[in-house]
């Protein structure tokens, strides 16, 4: 299934036909005008009442129509509070879906009753997933991640020790190998670590690091976990310890490294760290750090405008838009000083967030680096796009504060996430 935005340069589809009903809907909905509702509809439904064999006839290419459709509608609706509509459609989609699929829509359902506050019937969701009997480690995190998100994480924790169970119980069915049960119990105890950052018990979370890198390295547990809370704890010492560790990522750590001597007041100390970390040779060996590569270039200024040009160069030539790409595009524009163009990206950002049920605003972790690189009487304009609670509170994503190798090439790249 691809739930992609479909690529700028696309061939006008035939006037009449189910693609261009679709490419219309799309247009009304990139322009936030409520028309989007009825012509996605007419293409849902209208897919929906065909046969399940015209649907996949030609390469399955009514049926993947379907289903983008689907998800278009439900995520518009999101985006308007029409929840209950959203979760109909998402249901509608599930009894055509093929089994391949249905995880994923499940996870989306998940999500869009949570950002509904339906926070019961998400979490018996997520169980009736994991008691179905052909439960995988993704599931069981999406169940932790739940908990997490709702501020629960003793609950998160109780799930973490349920997981054991399974995993011993996978091993010896043989359902799992033995490098699988290795990776299953690494990512158990990153989970872990997650709903202990949640209860602010950082230094159950070093020992858990410890112990993990220790054994497998930054694939056990990577580094910008740990590091990216202690710098937003004000730890920068701790830090900086952390960071070095981060020695396959150099463009990440460097960013990282460069903005906790800025907050040191150590702000040509910083900046020689950041023009490091641009250079070509290191920039080519770290493709995966692109996200903090352009927050590297945004903190020096941009001054020939190569990190807002590439945003803008992704948005134009990429099948696949991330979220992402358009707060640092909007960011770059701040930079210009071009609060119009800022704020329009920042809209598609939260429109691209919201629709997917994973939030109402952008991840707290970005309002920092807006306060940062915008003018002090011009940052508060951009608050209503952003999670703007106080630094005290654990970050939003179990798995770092910044996106990390899957986010970052799908913002550049394309890739599905």
């Amino acid at each position: 299934m691809n739930t992609a935005t479909p690529q700028r340069s696309a061939p006008r589809p035939i006037k009449g036909s189910w693609e261009d009903l679709h490419a219309q809907a799309q247009q009304h909905a990139r322009n936030y005008n409520d028309e989007a509702i009825t012509l996605y509809q007419r293409v849902f439904n209208g897919l929906m009442a065909l046969p399940p064999a015209a649907r996949a006839a030609g390469n399955k290419r009514l049926y993947n129509l379907m289903m983008v459709a689907g998800v278009e509608l439900q995520g518009y609706l999101n985006l308007r509070d029409r929840y209950d509509d959203s979760l109909a459609v998402i249901d509608k989609i599930l009894s055509a879906a093929e089994e391949g699929d249905k995880p994923q829509i499940v996870e989306l359902k998940s999500e869009v009753l949570l950002q509904s506050d339906h926070d019961a019937e998400a979490i018996a969701l997520l169980r009736s997933e994991l008691e179905a009997g052909d439960a995988d480690v993704a599931e069981w995190g999406h169940l932790i991640a739940a908990y997490i998100r709702l501020k629960q994480p003793e609950n998160a924790l109780q799930v973490v020790d349920e997981m054991s169970a399974w995993i011993e119980a996978q091993s010896a069915a043989g359902t799992l190998a033995a490098d699988e049960v290795r990776e299953a119990k690494f990512y158990q105890e990153r989970l872990r670590a997650a709903a202990l950052m949640e209860m602010g018990r950082m230094d159950d979370v070093i020992a858990i690091f410890n112990d993990l890198y220790g054994q497998g390295g930054a694939d056990a547990f990577s580094p910008h976990m740990l590091y990216t809370r202690l710098t937003q704890d004000g730890k920068y010492e701790e830090a900086l310890r952390y960071i070095d560790r981060d020695q396959a990522r150099p463009v990440r750590a460097g960013f990282w490294r460069g903005l906790i001597h800025r907050y040191m007041g150590e702000t040509s100390k910083a900046e020689r760290i950041w023009e490091a970390a641009t250079k070509e040779d290191i920039v080519r060996g770290d493709t995966a750090s692109i996200v903090e590569h352009i927050l590297t270039l945004y903190y020096l200024g941009d001054p020939k405008g190569e990190g807002l040009e590439l945003m803008l160069r992704t948005q134009r030539e990429q099948q696949r838009i991330s979220w992402v790409v358009f707060l640092l595009t909007g960011l770059g524009w701040i930079l210009r000083g071009d609060y119009g163009a800022a704020h329009s990206n920042f809209k598609l950002a939260v429109a691209q967030v919201k629709s997917m049920g994973e939030s109402k605003t952008l991840p707290h972790h970005f309002w920092r680096f807006l306060q940062d690189l915008s003018p002090a009487d011009q940052a508060a304009q951009f608050a209503k796009y952003f999670d703007t609670r106080t630094e005290a509170l654990a970050t939003d994503e179990p798995l770092g504060s910044t996106p990390d190798s899957a986010s970052a090439e799908t913002a550049v790249s394309g890739t599905d996430q």
